[in-house]
């Protein structure tokens, strides 16, 4: 139950974040759930969100997805 608290609280950060003319950048290893974000983001706002497959334990892999979100 607290993974769905987690979830749903990211969620509305997110959509907080590009209704107030933000972008975010969605960084996990599951190519397929982060799409999925990416896109459900983008309906609601284009341009807004950024999917990049990262592995939280490559130092490179998560300056890779910092330099994405700086684009």
């Amino acid at each position: 139950q607290s993974n769905i608290l987690v979830y749903f609280f990211i969620a509305i950060l997110n959509l907080f974040i590009i209704i107030t003319g933000g972008r975010v950048v969605i960084a996990d290893l599951n190519t397929k759930d982060g799409t999925q974000v990416a896109t459900e983001l983008n309906a609601i706002k284009p341009d807004s969100a950024v999917f990049v497959q990262c592995d939280v334990t490559q130092r490179s892999s998560v300056e890779n997805a910092v330099k994405t979100g700086m684009k």
